[in-house]
This record gives structure tokens, C-alpha cells and sequence, in this order.
């Protein structure tokens, strides 16, 4: 019997991403996150765990019309993880500077 092969490893490592390129992907994934919450679609959902909310607004982002073919290219330069940990960030920030009003 042939071992189970772990599905979750890169079949090769990614490329090193410059420091300029994750500012320019941090600064569009703000302005994905700016329009998606002027259009009401980035509330914080209650019945979510905070991973699942994080990981749902990035699939509507992917899925928009508006949205998805810089989404598209975000995820492909950094990866998935990356991206989402960006994302989680920019919202907390949001979330923090519109509870001190």
C-alpha cells in the first residue's frame, strides 16, 4: 500500500516576494476592502468564528466582479495565508480606529 500523499505541502517553494511588491498588495487589498465595505458587504457577521469570517470575505472578494481579477492577482503573488493575514490585519485596524470614535 503506497503512503497517503500530504496534499497540503507546495509541490515547490514559492518565489521570494520583494518588500515593495507586499506594500502595493497591502495597499490594494485596503482599497478591496474600502469598496466592499462602501457597498455594506464587509459587516462582521456574529454567528462566525473570526478565521471563517476573515476567509468569507476574501472568497466574496474573489468572486465579485468588482473585486476578483485584482483579488486574483493578490492571492497568486503572496499566496493564500499571506493574504488573508493581510486582510485580518486592515480589518482589525478598521474596526480598532472606528471604535475610538
Amino acid at each position: 500500500m503506497a503512503p497517503k500523499r500530504n496534499t497540503e505541502r507546495l509541490e515547490s517553494a514559492r518565489p521570494t516576494v520583494m518588500p515593495t511588491t507586499v506594500a502595493f498588495s497591502k495597499l490594494s487589498i485596503k482599497k478591496l476592502y474600502a469598496k466592499c465595505r462602501q457597498q455594506g458587504r464587509a459587516a462582521w457577521h456574529d454567528g462566525l468564528e473570526y478565521a471563517e469570517f476573515i476567509n468569507a470575505l476574501w472568497t466574496m472578494m474573489l468572486n465579485s466582479p468588482t473585486c476578483k481579477e485584482e483579488a486574483m492577482k493578490i492571492e497568486e503573488t503572496l499566496g493564500r495565508g499571506d493574504t488573508l493575514q493581510i486582510l485580518s490585519d486592515i480589518f482589525l485596524e478598521d474596526r480598532n480606529s472606528n471604535s475610538d470614535k
